[in-house]
C-alpha cells in the first residue's frame, strides 16, 4: 500500500484496509508472483509497537522509520531503498510523501523528470485520488517494460501485510498512470534502464528548525514548521479527511530565523516570520482573503520573534518581541492606528536565543541569552519600568536554548540548555536565585521544552536523534523515559513542541523536512507517526 505514515484515524484506516482487501487485488487480470524479500533489508521487521492494521512495522527498539525516511515495509520505503541501491542519491528520494503523492511532489525537485509512459528504473505511481486506495495511492519500481505494453513491477505492502512481490500487466490495469524517472540519477542502472549515470546526491533536504502546535479560532489542530525558507502549516480534524498542508509564507532570501503564530479578532490568523533584518506578517481570514508584507525592517542579527496580544482601554493591541544583535525590541500597533511602533527595550549585545513568559503576577519577562549569560528583562505592561537582571552564568560559553515557567504566586523557573547540560534556576522577583543541574552528561543537545500536566512538571530534552522526558512532582517523586526516536542513522532533529490535549499528551518533532507526532496518555504508551513533510 501507498502509505508512508500511520493514519490519524484508526477507524478510517481499518475501513480503508477492508476496502482495499476486497478491491485492490482483483481490479484487473494481472500476473502476481510472491518472492521472499526482494533484497529489502527490513523485510522481517516486526518489533514492539508494530501495528499492521496501520501499515506500521517497527525495528526492535520500536521505531517505525527507516534510514530512507519512510515507514518500514511500506511501498514508499521499499522504492526509496531500491532506487538508492542502484545509486540514486538520498536527496532525490527522501520526503516525497505517500505513494500516491510522489508524482506531484517530484515536480518540486528541479532535475527530476515525470511522465505517463513507463520506463525501466522509474517509480510507478497509483495517484492518491484513485478509488479503492484509501486516499494514499501506491508506488512501485518498474523492473521491465515489454514491447507489447506489459510492465513488471516490484513492490511492498500491496497485499496489506508488509510483504514483497512482483506483478506484471498493463499499467492501466494496475492503476499505474504516472511515472517518475530516476534512471539518469543511477550510478549502477539495471539492464534496460539507460540513463546518464548522473549519480548526484540530489537537492538539499529542507531542515525544520522551528515548530509550533496551535489551534485556529474554531479549535482545529494546527502544526507550523519553519525552515530558513518557509513556514508551512499542517492541519487536521479528528476523524476527518486526513492532513492538509499549506505553505503560509516563502522567502527566497533563505534568511528566516524564527516565527510565531497567533489568532486575531474576527477569526483572522497570522504568522510572523522573523528574518535576519526584520519581520514579515502573513495573515488570512475565514472568508479566504489573505495578505503578507514586511512590517519591520532595518534590524540586524535578528534571532527570533514572539507575538503577544492584549487590550488597552478596550482596544486590541498587537505586540511583537524581537531579539536583534543589539538587544530585545518591542513592536506594537493598533488596527486603524498610526502604524507600527518599534523600540529597543534594553541593550544586550550578542544575543543567541530568547524566550517570553508572562508571570502569574502580570509581569512580562524576556529571557535573553548570550553565550555565557542569561538575563531576565522584565516590566509591567503599560509602565516604563524595564529592568534587566543577570540570572545564570555558563563559563564555557555554549548556551543554546532557554525555556521558562512559573510556580506558586509569582515564582519563576528558568531552564538553560548547554551542549551537555540543562540547568534550573528558580526565584521570585527581587529574591535570591537558586540554580542546579537537572540533566547532565548529554551529547549535542538540540532543544528543550518545559510543560506541566496536572501536578507534574515535565521537561523534554531533544538531541539529534531522540527526545527524552523528565518529570517530577513537588513531593519529590520523579521519573521519565524516552518518548521519541528517529530510525537508526537519522540524526536531524531540529526542534520540538509539546502540548496537553485533553487526556492526551502530544509531542511534535521537526526532523529534516518531516514533522512527527507522538501521543500518549489514558493508559496508552507513546505512539509515533509522521504528520507531513515540508517542500521548502
Amino acid at each position: 500500500m501507498g502509505r508512508n505514515q500511520p493514519s490519524l484515524s484508526r477507524i478510517i484506516v481499518f475501513c480503508s484496509i477492508l476496502l482495499l482487501s476486497c478491491l485492490g487485488l482483483v481490479a484487473a487480470p494481472v500476473s502476481i508472483a510472491h518472492a521472499d524479500d526482494g533484497g529489502y533489508p527490513y523485510a522481517t521487521y516486526d518489533g514492539q509497537g508494530s501495528n499492521p492494521a496501520a501499515y506500521w512495522w517497527t525495528d526492535p527498539s520500536g521505531s517505525g522509520y527507516s534510514p530512507y525516511g519512510y515507514a518500514y515495509r511500506n511501498c514508499t520505503d521499499y522504492v526509496a531503498w531500491k532506487l538508492q541501491s542502484l545509486g540514486v542519491g538520498d536527496g532525490w528520494t527522501r520526503g516525497l510523501g505517500n505513494g500516491g503523492d510522489w508524482y506531484d511532489n517530484a515536480a518540486n525537485r528541479s532535475g527530476l523528470s515525470r511522465g505517463t509512459t513507463p520506463q525501466v528504473g522509474a517509480a510507478a505511481i497509483v495517484p492518491s485520488s484513485t478509488p479503492g486506495f484509501g486516499g494514499y495511492g501506491h508506488v512501485a519500481y518498474v523492473e521491465a517494460v515489454n514491447s507489447d505494453g506489459i510492465i513488471t513491477v516490484s513492490e511492498y505492502n500491496y497485499d496489506l501485510k508488509g510483504d514483497y512481490h512482483t506483478r506484471s500487466g498493463k499499467p492501466s490495469d494496475m492503476h499505474f498512470t504516472e511515472f517518475v524517472y530516476f534512471a539518469d540519477k543511477m550510478t549502477n542502472p539495471p539492464s534496460g534502464a539507460g540513463g546518464t549515470n548522473g549519480g548526484d546526491s540530489g537537492p538539499a533536504t529542507p531542515q525544520i528548525f522551528a515548530i509550533k502546535r496551535a489551534t485556529d479560532p474554531n479549535g482545529v489542530r494546527q502544526v507550523y514548521a519553519g525552515t530558513n525558507t518557509a513556514v508551512t502549516e499542517g492541519w487536521w480534524v479528528s476523524g476527518g479527511d486526513g492532513m492538509h498542508v499549506h505553505e503560509i509564507i516563502k522567502i527566497d532570501q533563505h534568511n528566516i530565523v524564527g516565527f510565531d503564530k497567533v489568532n486575531l479578532p474576527g477569526g483572522t490568523q497570522a504568522v510572523y516570520a522573523a528574518t535576519s533584518d526584520g519581520v514579515w506578517e502573513a495573515w488570512w481570514k475565514q472568508d479566504g482573503t489573505s495578505g503578507q508584507s514586511k512590517i519591520i525592517s532595518g534590524l540586524s542579527g535578528v534571532k527570533g520573534v514572539f507575538a503577544y496580544n492584549d487590550t488597552e482601554a478596550g482596544q486590541f493591541v498587537h505586540h511583537l518581541y524581537i531579539l536583534a544583535g543589539d538587544g530585545p525590541y518591542e513592536a506594537w500597533w493598533k488596527d486603524g492606528g498610526d502604524g507600527v511602533h518599534l523600540g529597543r527595550l534594553t541593550s544586550i549585545a550578542g544575543g543567541v536565543t530568547f524566550t517570553m513568559l508572562v508571570g502569574r503576577d502580570g509581569l512580562m519577562h524576556l529571557y535573553v541569552a548570550v553565550p555565557t549569560w542569561v538575563y531576565d528583562v522584565s516590566w509591567h505592561p503599560g509602565l516604563n519600568d524595564i529592568q534587566a537582571r543577570a540570572i545564570m552564568n555558563v563559563a564555557q560559553g555554549d548556551i543554546r536554548m532557554v525555556a521558562a515557567d512559573t510556580f506558586g504566586t509569582n515564582g519563576l523557573l528558568l531552564y538553560t540548555m548547554t551542549s551537555t547540560t540543562v540547568w534550573q534556576s528558580y526565584y521570585t522577583p527581587g529574591s535570591s536565585i537558586e540554580t542546579h543541574a537537572v540533566v547532565v552528561g548529554q551529547t549535542n543537545t538540540v532543544a528543550i521544552k518545559k510543560t506541566n500536566t496536572g501536578d507534574a512538571h515535565q521537561l523534554y530534552l531533544a538531541t539529534a536523534d531522540h527526545v527524552q522526558e523528565y518529570w517530577w512532582k513537588d513531593d519529590g517523586t520523579a521519573g521519565g523515559g524516552e518518548v521519541f526516536r528517529l530510525a537508526p542513522g537519522q540524526n536531524n532533529v531540529g526542534m520540538i513542541d509539546k502540548v496537553t490535549d485533553g487526556a492526551a499528551q502530544d509531542l511534535y518533532v521537526g526532523a529534516g523536512n518531516w514533522v512527527h507526532e507522538t501521543w500518549w496518555g489514558g493508559g496508552n504508551s507513546p505512539t509515533p507517526h509522521s504528520l507531513f513533510s515540508v517542500t521548502h
